[in-house]
């Protein structure tokens, strides 16, 4: 069964994620049954932001046991095998789903918009159209904002998603 996650305040949220991530010792995450449905994030994300017209497979990475203590990467997409994946440590109740939504639709963005490569330079995945598009999720700065706090909390290098 799939449960609902709680809508969190900006400030509640923060303080959750602070308090579950203080100490950065602890490596153990507890195995759990699926918080979230990731294909119904997807599907609602696809809907609202592509018209409904993606057809990529997304599934969770990682165990979910463990976490790195420098580096995480949050989402991937594959370009040659056009699969997305979340890292399962996201699947989480002090997660706040709309986290997880921008994560899909920032990866799928990634599968409208390959790297550029000219020649001479270096290959640009974060190029200026995919940086403009990136920006139009709808609530682009509460997501940012959390972020910003998360690598805080819960690294001190910057992860890559």
């Amino acid at each position: 069964m799939v449960r609902k996650a709680p809508v969190l305040t900006p400030r509640s949220w923060l303080h959750k994620i602070s308090s579950l991530l203080n100490n950065k010792k602890t490596k153990e995450v507890y195995n759990h049954e699926p918080y979230y449905d990731l294909q119904e994030i997807f599907n609602e994300v696809n809907s609202k932001y592509f018209s409904g017209r993606l057809t990529i497979p997304i599934s969770w990475s990682g165990t979910g046991k463990t976490r790195a203590l420098t580096t995480i990467r949050l989402g991937s997409y594959n370009l040659k095998t056009q699969r997305i994946k979340i890292n399962r440590l996201l699947d989480a109740p002090h997660i706040p789903r709309i986290i997880l939504a921008y994560i899909v639709y920032h990866e799928a963005l990634h599968h409208l918009f390959p790297p550029l490569q000219s020649p001479g330079s270096k290959r640009r995945i974060h190029h200026p159209l995919f940086l403009q598009k990136e920006r139009e999720f709808q609530e682009y700065e509460e997501v940012q904002a959390f972020l910003k706090t998360f690598r805080k909390k819960f690294f001190s290098y910057k992860e890559s998603f």
